[in-house]
């Protein structure tokens, strides 16, 4: 999802404050909300910080 709107660089400014994230995460974050996505995949447990959606941590996660 491209990053040209006003709307998402002030979702990334919220979201890096208020859970001090670097701003490429917090973009990141900010376009996966604007796109409804139901979970965040990472390797980066600090991501965890955020609430307002399920982030899943690669290490955490069960092998099958």
């Amino acid at each position: 999802m491209p990053i040209a709107s006003q709307y998402l660089a002030i979702q990334a400014a919220q979201i890096r404050a208020r859970y001090n994230l670097q701003l490429p995460d917090a973009f990141q974050i900010a376009v996966a909300l604007a796109a409804n996505c139901q979970a965040f995949l990472t390797n980066d447990v600090i991501l965890k910080r955020v609430t307002e959606l399920q982030v899943l941590v690669l290490d955490e996660l069960a092998v099958a």
